[in-house]
């Protein structure tokens, strides 16, 4: 195994809009030939990412809620990954960066108090206006409410609110970075850290280094590319590229799954 490929899904995998990732498919199967893993890394919660992997066949450990865990497949295939300090969570072995959800339950109950009128956690909202803001159908919308670790916020409020927030997450180090559509608050993970660990697994387990690419297109996904071998800013049809620089920065040409077929050709 000479390469694992770590990628954002929404706007990245998944075209923003319809969430189809069929203009990605040959670059998968391609993938998936040559028994290259496909880490799935988002924003989205496990019962989200579960009927994905299974519809693209892939078998390889997953990241959810922006790095907030790492979910690694009880198969014979990990066997030799370190479970010390693992949870073993149904058919999985979970490493948790973050605190789970009633943590941030209260934390955002505290935040709204003082930042009146800005935001509505992902909680708080109604399937239908979740439906209504992410282009989801009602079943999608269902599995993104069963959050087990990160609660988005939507935000509506001004720049000053914006900055008064992140004051008073600074006081408790909580960061908060903009996602393609919400508000990500981060406390102890982010996805760079959970791929530099799931890469740490995948070097001991194998006794040699393969060579990370990492594919994103937001700034949730900079700590991502930032851990990668080689990084892939994936074009984006809402926003101009983050800044970001690396040496082997890759930048498409075409938009999300578009974008990240062509960045997988043109890289192996």
């Amino acid at each position: 195994m000479k390469y694992v490929v770590y990628t954002d899904l929404d706007g990245t995998l998944l075209d923003h809009y319809d969430y189809s990732c069929e203009q990605a498919q040959a670059a998968i199967d391609a993938l998936l030939h040559r028994e290259i893993p496909i880490i799935p890394v988002s924003s989205k919660t496990r019962a989200e990412i579960e009927p994905l992997r299974q519809r693209l066949s892939l078998t390889s450990p997953f990241i959810v809620e922006n790095g907030a865990a790492v979910f690694i497949p009880d198969s014979d295939v990990f066997q030799s990954f370190d479970k010390a300090g693992l949870k073993k969570q149904g058919q999985y072995w979970v490493k948790s960066f973050s605190p789970d959800i009633v943590y941030w339950t209260s934390l955002i109950e505290e935040l709204q108090v003082s930042v009146v009128d800005a935001f509505k956690s992902f909680s708080q909202l109604t399937v239908d206006e979740i439906v209504e803001l992410t282009g989801l159908d009602h079943e999608q919308a269902g599995k993104a409410c069963r959050r087990e670790y990160s609660d988005p916020l939507y935000w509506y409020g001004s720049e000053s609110q914006f900055k008064q927030l992140e004051l008073l997450c600074a006081h408790v180090n909580v960061d908060v970075v903009r996602g393609g559509r919400f508000v990500h608050l981060l406390s102890g993970a982010d996805k760079g850290k959970a791929v530099s660990w799931t890469q740490r697994q995948y070097e001991q387990s194998r006794g040699s280094k393969p060579t990370s690419i990492a594919l994103g297109d937001g700034e949730n996904d900079l700590a991502m590319l930032a851990c990668a071998d080689i990084p892939v800013q994936v074009k984006s049809p809402t926003h101009h590229f983050p800044d970001f620089h690396h040496e082997r920065l890759y930048r498409t040409q075409q938009e999300g799954p578009a974008g990240w077929n062509e960045a997988i050709f043109a890289l192996l």
